[in-house]
């Protein structure tokens, strides 16, 4: 870059080019050996992949001072060019976002999603590797009966239209945006599950902090069930409190019920921001070693809107390593209660399961049919409220975790 500058002599001179970092991306095949990257987004039948070494089929991308070289997931290989965009592999472009700052990135499109490039190169070598641990249906067939009573009560309180008690206090809990809303929230979850006689603690990460309530089973493997409790300034009711009472409906069922495997329920902090608190409970596991006894993670994202009653819903697994054995164990689950659910076909990393994938994790998110035309038209708007709400659709959704989640923990006498 020049840039000349006009003086009294008329002489032009030349401006030093700061050049930021570059980068490398590429399309891969899933067996990919490259276990080395800053990001790692998942497709179908592909990753690309964002590392700091050259390659013959690789992008190169400066990234300027002050920018920001984005992977934007795309809801087609067709969509039109965005502003700044590099190159594209399929569904997924590069872009430079110039005069970056930290937080959402959707610019004004639900349907696209903008992942930052990483700053440090992770490792997945010694991780990657089919999981030892047992992802089948166990026990006899079951179905859990869900008040859809409970689930409205709670979305009610949760989203601050009916007030909550919290340490002699009545309080509400307008949104889950700012930090003294936020850590509300966890008091509210906290009461919850230590009334159903769960564990509860916090994973504080610094700018943020992560609800966790477990209940032991006989050995030290897990299932997690997630949400994300954080909004952007609004009540939040599909998004997400519908996941988040889900997660609560189905840890109260299974609360009377010995299990082989521990439940993990997680609400993770600040998913609106770039799933940043499940990558940085997903990083924490791994440096503790904790991540090797985890079965699979159920996310749940917005499970109360179906406008036309078709029961269509996603159980999306990308086809990410052993991912696809747990959506067959939510299948089995619908299938077992009779519920009136079709599954519609998605494939996304733009919710907390995939930051389990980065680890080779099996993971799935299970939400209403975002992708499939039948998107709430109050995402993100002030009127993501209960008024939007489906309870009969969001209590088969609910029933069909808890069949899922029974099987995936192994019953025992």
């Amino acid at each position: 870059m020049r840039i000349c500058l006009i003086i009294l002599a008329g002489l032009c001179l030349t401006a030093p080019t700061v050049d930021g970092r570059k980068v490398y991306i590429s399309k891969v095949a899933k067996d990919s050996s490259e276990t080395n990257f800053y990001n790692r987004l998942a497709k179908n039948d592909y990753h690309v992949i964002a590392t700091d070494k050259n390659s013959k089929d690789a992008v190169e991308v400066t990234e300027p001072l002050g920018s920001k070289v984005m992977l934007v997931e795309l809801p087609s290989s067709d969509y039109q060019l965005l502003h700044n965009e590099v190159a594209r592999f399929g569904d997924i472009a590069i872009t430079v976002v110039e005069n970056f700052t930290p937080g959402y990135h959707d610019h004004s499109n639900h349907m696209l999603y903008f992942e930052p490039v990483n700053t440090h190169i992770q490792s997945i070598a010694t991780l990657k590797q089919a999981t030892n641990l047992t992802i089948k249906a166990k026990g006899p067939e079951v179905k859990f009966e869900i008040d859809p009573l409970f689930l409205a009560k709670k979305i009610k309180e949760f989203t601050g239209v009916d007030p909550i008690e919290i340490d002699g206090q009545s309080e509400f809990i307008t949104n889950r945006q700012g930090d003294s809303n936020r850590k509300l929230a966890r008091k509210y979850l906290k009461a919850q599950y230590q009334a159903l006689g769960f564990e509860v603690s916090e994973h504080n990460y610094g700018r943020g902090a992560n609800f966790i309530a477990e209940r032991k089973g006989r050995s030290d493997q897990y299932v997690v069930i997630s949400s994300h409790y954080d909004t952007v300034a609004t009540a939040g009711a599909d998004d997400n409190a519908a996941g988040t009472i889900t997660a609560l409906a189905v840890a109260k069922a299974l609360s009377d019920i010995n299990f082989e495997y521990s439940l993990r329920v997680l609400a993770f902090d600040q998913e609106e921001l770039g799933l940043v608190g499940s990558k940085e409970y997903a990083k924490h596991l791994s440096n503790s070693g904790d991540i090797d006894n985890l079965v699979g993670v159920l996310n749940l994202e917005m499970t109360g809107y179906d406008s036309d009653d078709d029961g269509g819903f996603h159980v999306i697994d990308c086809n990410e390593n052993n991912s696809p054995d747990l959506t067959e164990v939510v299948m089995q689950a619908v299938s077992e209660a009779s519920l009136n659910l079709t599954k519609v076909f998605a494939c996304t990393n733009r919710s907390d399961h995939a930051s389990f994938w980065r680890y080779d994790k099996p993971a799935i998110v299970v939400s209403e049919n975002f992708f499939g035309n039948d998107s709430n038209p109050c995402y993100h708007r002030s009127c993501d409220k209960i008024d939007q709400m489906n309870f009969s659709y969001m209590t088969k959704i609910t029933q069909a975790i808890a069949g899922a989640t029974y099987h995936l923990l192994q019953p025992v006498d």
